[in-house]
């Protein structure tokens, strides 16, 4: 689940549709995967990241582990342009997304003059 405006994305990794629920418009398809995933070999799942109005970013995954080698995954980030209708690969540079064990809440106050 990732928060998406008023609701939530939500993914199933072997489904074909990634769905957006809201408490008003309740469960609507967001993104349709075309080939659908379980016609691949290897399959390769969608996990959407970053939601702007513009951009959606997403990872791709290739369901493709050598145990004996201990390889990673192989991954593969995207872009996806709302404008242009058009899919980009991107190079995330900072790809540090985890949460942090020591959260920092900063207060700011504005200072009267």
């Amino acid at each position: 689940m990732i928060p998406y405006r008023d609701g939530w994305l939500l993914n199933e990794i072997s489904a074909n549709t990634i769905y957006k629920y809201s408490p008003d418009a309740g469960l609507i398809p967001f993104i349709v995967r075309k080939p659908s995933v379980q016609t691949m070999n290897p399959e390769i799942f969608l996990f959407p990241n970053v939601m702007t109005d513009r951009y959606y970013f997403m990872q791709t995954a290739k369901k493709d582990f050598d145990f004996k080698m201990d390889s990673d995954v192989e991954r593969t980030d995207l872009m996806y342009d709302k404008e242009t209708n058009k899919i980009f690969r991107v190079t995330i540079y900072n790809a540090d997304l985890n949460e942090e064990d020591n959260p920092v809440i900063m207060i700011a106050k504005y200072k009267k003059w």
